[in-house]
């Protein structure tokens, strides 16, 4: 099941129009998933951080930080690591000294999106944390298995490739 749902995560992900549309998927493979598609994907990656009823850590994967200013709120509310391309250190930088509950990284390599919500939610896709105004994919997932290996991979990365900001 695991795979099937990887599987659908890296096809949405793949698949553009300018269309907003739902892509269908088999609700067979899993009960918890959510597949949106369309301008911002329905919603940023921040604004389903914001709809959550999950109040856990949040590891945010993203490779710019556009239009932060709705997302800045849910910063103050819930311990957050952050990883954003090194590019965007100036806007990282900012996020570091205006909340310390956040933990930042900058990473030259890094184009992924992902959002993880303790204790088991996880958002794939293609939009960046924040509003950006265009077509994008997005997967959600609330399984525990799933989260885990995000959690684990990411947290390697970190490790072996990241730039904490102090």
């Amino acid at each position: 099941m695991l795979k099937k749902i990887i599987l659908l995560t890296m096809f949405s992900c793949l698949f553009l129009s300018s269309v907003y549309a739902k892509i269908p998927y088999d609700h067979s493979v899993a009960s918890n998933v959510t597949v949106d598609f369309g301008i911002d994907a329905g919603l940023s990656l921040a604004d389903r951080l914001a709809a959550t009823e999950e109040k856990g850590d949040v590891l945010i994967v993203t490779y710019s930080l556009p239009k932060l200013k709705n997302a800045m709120g849910l910063l103050k509310e819930r311990n957050i690591t952050l990883v954003c391309h090194e590019q965007f250190i100036s806007r990282a930088r900012w996020i570091k000294n205006n909340y310390k509950n956040t933990t930042v990284y900058t990473m030259p390599e890094l184009h992924a999106k992902v959002v993880l919500i303790a204790p088991d939610t996880v958002w794939i896709g293609s939009p960046n944390f924040g509003s950006s105004g265009w077509t994008e994919s997005a997967v959600g997932m609330k399984d525990k298995r799933i989260y885990d290996y995000y959690y684990k991979r990411i947290m390697s990365m970190i490790k072996t490739k990241c730039n904490e900001i102090k």
